[in-house]
């Protein structure tokens, strides 16, 4: 599994998304990381490659 930050993802480029896809067909995974500190779109949670999110401590400080 590799981690990506929430910024990183905001500005995925179509060869980007082809890279994760071939990744993804090699079995690899991406967590994302710092999820909910960026203004991303819940859309690029449906990447095939993404099986993780790790959301940022400033959301579940508290719980």
């Amino acid at each position: 599994m590799i981690e990506l930050t929430e910024s990183a993802i905001l500005h995925i480029g179509e060869r980007s998304r082809r890279t994760l896809a071939a990744l993804h067909e090699l079995g690899v995974s991406v967590a994302v990381d710092d999820f909910g500190t960026g203004y991303s779109s819940l859309a690029y949670l449906k990447l095939p490659a993404i099986r993780a999110i790790k959301i940022d401590q400033s959301f579940v400080n508290g719980l």
